[in-house]
């Protein structure tokens, strides 16, 4: 690779796919992001780990833990689907829905946080902005408009 002069160029790929975010001094590693699907947040309770990414999460395993920005701890049970041949969290994933509110087109962001002999998983939540600008534009609309209470319903 060096005698052909790949090298550099090899390099220079790897670096700008290595994406470090400070936050209060304390580096992480980005390992991956997903824009959540319905089914991810749906009642299934489970999100699908893009195989290409599964490698992060070792071996299938009962619980891996995974801190969020503020520290609160999550648990989450990693396993493998053999009839959809894919990694998944189940077990863990649908409380942290809940208490993020998140839904389909946010994103979930995994980080690696390594400090001394301290090693560990991070994830945050980015929130979809247009869903969110939609949301508010229809609440709008809904306050400006007139409405009239007819016995016991509302009209407009």
């Amino acid at each position: 690779m060096i005698k052909d002069g790949l090298y550099e160029r090899k390099f220079a790929e790897f670096l700008s796919l290595v994406n470090v975010r400070n936050i209060e001094d304390r580096k992480f590693l980005l390992l991956f992001e997903k824009e959540l699907t319905m089914s991810d947040v749906g009642r299934l309770s489970r999100l699908v780990v893009p195989k290409k990414f599964a490698k992060y999460f070792g071996e299938s395993k009962d619980l891996l833990e995974f801190k969020d920005i503020e520290g609160n701890l999550w648990r989450f049970k990693y396993s493998y689907w053999p009839s959809s041949q894919s990694f998944v969290f189940t077990s863990g994933w649908n409380l942290f829905v809940k208490e993020k509110k998140v839904k389909a087109k946010d994103r979930v962001l995994f980080y690696w946080h390594e400090e001394g002999d301290k090693r560990e998983f991070i994830i945050d939540v980015g929130v979809n902005r247009e869903a969110v600008e939609e949301e508010e534009m229809v609440v709008v609309e809904q306050s400006t408009a007139k409405k009239l209470k007819l016995f016991g319903s509302w009209i407009a």
